[in-house]
């Protein structure tokens, strides 16, 4: 018994569905979908990489010994990326000057937790009332 192959002689590409509009016959369907799987050349590559993170260097270069940190410039100084070029000056930087390295420390470790006292009289209250229409004039003035 052989199955006799379907042929599309009797169809038109287009079927009138009845309330449904026309739809297309499955075998004119195009398959392919024409994302990304079927064309990767198209992706875009100018995603996020840890690579361009000013965070990322001053983490790395952090974690290096002295002479792992000297000797790192030296040999990558032509293909070093512009975030990794400003940390190591950052990291420079902060060995000699104390204002340096507390920003450094909140750059990679946070800001450290700061604990804030209000108290006020009995006949002040501790919300007050500020008219922002009046605070731009005075600037302004």
């Amino acid at each position: 018994m052989t199955k006799k192959k379907k042929t599309l002689k009797g169809y038109k590409q287009a079927i009138k569905r009845p309330g449904a509009g026309f739809a297309v016959h499955p075998e004119f369907i195009n398959r392919e979908k024409g994302g990304f799987r079927d064309h990767p050349e198209n992706r875009s590559n100018g995603r996020w990489s840890k690579e361009n993170s000013y965070s990322y260097w001053l983490n790395f270069f952090k974690k290096l010994s002295i002479e792992e940190f000297q000797e790192y410039k030296k040999e990558h100084s032509k293909d070093m990326s512009m975030a990794a070029l400003a940390a190591y000056a950052r990291i420079m930087n902060s060995v000699p000057k104390l204002e340096e390295f507390k920003e450094v420390a909140n750059r990679t470790e946070g800001i450290p937790k700061q604990q804030i006292e209000l108290s006020s009289d009995k006949d002040k209250p501790l919300i007050f009332k500020v008219n922002l229409r009046q605070v731009d004039k005075d600037k302004n003035e």
